[in-house]
């Protein structure tokens, strides 16, 4: 924990399916093979949804992944450069030119909106944080750069995903890469 550090600088080499299977169960997956996660949820509810878009992953051809907890896979959503869209799209454009990948989160707030009515928005947020704490625990366990990224153009982001950005809508993302050099 006393490790974690925000780092922009990637070296541009390709990480490993491994580490992105990794970041992926501990964002949202399922440890027990049944609902509960990995985060808290208000009611057990988990309206956050999981997006990669892969760059330089080994053994992952690039493009745009949705990340099934259930079955712990990533479904192709499509395959066209989509590190170009994110970088037009974040406020710090030049970390992600040598990003291996971005996760990003979005909310279905009708998940939690069920349950919570107008609190389902803020639920979501304090899950993002969890969520997003976890990938960047996990990131440093593993030896990778990342970069927590609120600052977005939302339209932008959830043009890419195909959200509407009403009832699913983007709310953070990380960049993730190679570190040029690991000290220690």
């Amino acid at each position: 924990m006393t490790s974690r550090r925000s780092g922009r600088s990637y070296s541009g080499q390709e990480i490993d399916l491994q580490c992105i299977s990794e970041l992926a169960f501990y964002a949202l997956g399922t440890p027990d093979k049944g609902h509960r996660r990995c985060v808290p949820s208000g009611g057990g509810l988990y309206p956050l949804e999981l997006y990669v878009m892969a760059a330089r992953v080994e053994q992952l051809p690039a493009g745009l992944y949705h990340y099934d907890p259930r079955s712990h896979a990533l479904c192709e959503l499509g395959r066209a450069d989509g590190l170009a869209s994110v970088k037009k799209a974040v406020f710090i454009p030049d970390a992600v030119d040598n990003a291996a990948a971005v996760f990003i989160l979005t909310a279905v707030f009708g998940r939690s909106k069920i349950k919570y009515g107008e609190r389902a928005y803020r639920f979501s947020l304090l899950e993002a944080g969890h969520v997003m704490q976890n990938i960047c625990l996990a990131a440093t366990a593993l030896r990778l750069g990342v970069c927590p990224v609120g600052g977005f153009v939302d339209d932008e982001l959830n043009d890419l995903l195909d959200v509407d950005g009403v009832e699913e809508a983007v709310l953070y993302a990380a960049l993730i890469g190679s570190l040029d050099k690991v000290d220690g």
